[in-house]
């Protein structure tokens, strides 16, 4: 076949692969259909240069930072994003503490929360896809110094709840 045969073949196919459209319930190219397993959170020391994992259970009221990771069942494979099987209707933040008089232990603290080094703003209230997503939250107020906890929690399409506590933390 000469170069312009091939060129020719080449452009008509590129017009029929462009209609092709994926099946909802099949993973594409970069996509892979998987199950949130749970949620891990960390908290961080965001005092100094860098977040610190914090390992005393202390750390300044002004410097509290929350890693929030939606874990996944997943084959070792590296793809850009991954579609969940149930996907993610809203996330809130709760305080299992005391955090003030506006706020007492039970009370949903999402809004005092920031979304940091991220594209968007905010931790997101539904979501599809995990693109291997990390959501690190600046708590953005002082609370007064005292004792403090935290949940992370992930409403299901299918009704369920996800939940993943802080370990009990002082701000000082």
């Amino acid at each position: 076949m000469n170069k312009k045969a091939l060129g020719i073949a080449l452009c008509s196919l590129l017009p029929l692969l462009a209609s092709c459209s994926k099946d909802e319930d099949t993973p594409w190219a970069n996509e892979v259909l998987t199950a949130l397993e749970k949620i891990q959170v960390v908290s961080y020391n965001n005092a100094g240069v860098e977040p610190v994992v914090i390992t005393d259970g202390r750390c300044p009221k002004e410097a509290y930072l929350l890693k929030v990771q939606p874990l996944m069942t997943t084959d070792g494979g590296s793809y850009g994003a991954y579609v969940l099987k149930v996907a993610v209707v809203a996330t809130r933040i709760l305080t299992l503490t005391d955090f003030d008089a506006r706020y007492p232990a039970g009370s949903q603290v999402s809004e005092l929360f920031y979304q940091w080094r991220t594209p968007t703003t905010g931790l997101p209230q539904a979501f599809h896809t995990l693109s291997g997503q990390e959501f690190r939250m600046v708590l953005m107020t002082y609370p007064a110094p005292g004792h403090y906890q935290f949940r992370v929690e992930f409403e299901l399409e299918d009704g369920s709840v996800m939940s993943a506590d802080t370990e009990p933390l002082t701000f000082y």
